[in-house]
C-alpha cells in the first residue's frame, strides 16, 4: 500500500510539473517575437537579444522525446529551428563584435569626419532592432548586407590608418628632425661664409621639407578622398565640409609644429 501510495503521489508530481512545463512552453515560444538586436540602456552597446531559455526549452524537449513523453507542438517548432537559432546568434554577436573593434580603430582625428559612414552602418542594423524577429524570413539576407556593409568600413579604417601612419606621421617626424643650420666642428669661418653656407644648407632643407609637406597634403587629401567616395544610403548626410576643414587645419598645424 505504502508503495502504490508513492507510485501515485511521484506521478501526480510528474504529471503536474509536466503540464506546468507545457504551458512554460507557449510563454517562451513568444520571446521569438522579440527583435534580433537590442541597445542596452545603460551602456548603449548593442547586444544579440535572443531569450537563454529558448535553448533551454529545446534541450528539455529533447529529453522528453527521448524518454517517448509527448511533446507539445509549440515545443516541436522550436526545436526543429534549434540549429538555425544557433547559427543566426553566433554570427550576429560575431558582427557586432566586429562593429566594436572597428570603431576602437578609427583615429580621434578623423571620428567627426567618419561619423556619417558610422550613421550608415547603424542604419544598415536598424532592421534588426525595430523590424526582423526570429521568425523573420529575411534574417540570412540581413546578416549578409550587413557584413558587407561591415567589411567596406574596416577596409575604409585600414586604408586611413595605413595612410596616416606612413605617409604623414612618418613625414612629420622626419621633417621635426630636421636641421636647418650647418655647423661643421673642424673648420672656422668668416662671417661672410657662414652666412653663405646657412643659406645654402636652408635652401637644400627647404626642398627637402616642401617634398614632405606636399606628401602630407597629397595624404590628408586622399582621406578626404577615401570618405567622400563611401556609399552612403541616400537618407544619410553626406560627409560635413566644415569636418573637412578641421581635418586640414588639424594636419596644417601640426605640419608648423614639426
Amino acid at each position: 500500500r505504502k508503495y502504490n501510495k508513492m507510485a501515485r503521489a511521484l506521478i501526480g508530481y510528474e504529471y503536474l510539473w509536466y503540464q506546468a512545463w507545457v504551458e512554460t512552453t507557449e510563454a517562451a515560444k513568444a520571446g521569438l517575437q522579440a527583435t534580433l538586436l537590442v541597445r542596452h540602456p545603460e551602456d548603449s552597446l548593442l547586444y544579440v537579444n535572443f531569450d537563454e531559455e529558448i535553448i533551454q526549452l529545446t534541450r528539455e524537449a529533447q529529453c522528453l522525446e527521448r524518454m517517448g513523453i509527448q511533446v507539445p507542438e509549440a515545443a516541436k517548432v522550436v526545436l526543429l529551428q534549434k540549429n538555425k537559432f544557433k547559427l543566426h546568434i553566433d554570427d550576429l554577436k560575431y558582427l557586432l563584435q566586429n562593429y566594436e573593434n572597428v570603431k576602437q580603430e578609427v583615429l580621434p582625428v578623423c571620428s567627426k569626419l567618419l561619423a556619417p559612414l558610422d550613421y550608415d552602418i547603424l542604419y544598415t542594423m536598424r532592421p534588426g532592432l525595430v523590424q526582423l524577429n526570429w521568425t523573420s524570413m529575411h534574417i540570412d539576407e540581413y546578416k549578409k548586407k550587413l557584413g558587407n556593409k561591415l567589411q567596406q568600413f574596416t577596409e575604409l579604417i585600414a586604408h586611413i590608418n595605413d595612410i596616416t601612419d606612413n605617409r604623414i606621421e612618418k613625414n612629420l617626424l622626419e621633417i621635426s628632425r630636421a636641421v636647418l643650420v650647418d655647423l661643421p666642428a673642424d673648420q672656422t669661418f668668416s662671417l661672410e661664409e657662414f652666412v653663405s653656407l646657412q643659406k645654402a644648407t636652408v635652401r637644400r632643407k627647404a626642398g627637402a621639407l616642401q617634398g614632405r609637406n606636399v606628401q602630407i597634403e597629397s595624404a590628408v587629401n586622399d582621406i578626404i578622398g577615401l570618405t567622400a567616395q563611401y556609399p552612403l544610403n541616400r537618407s544619410i548626410e553626406p560627409v560635413d565640409p566644415e569636418q573637412i576643414d578641421k581635418l586640414k587645419e588639424h594636419y596644417n598645424h601640426f605640419m608648423y609644429r614639426a
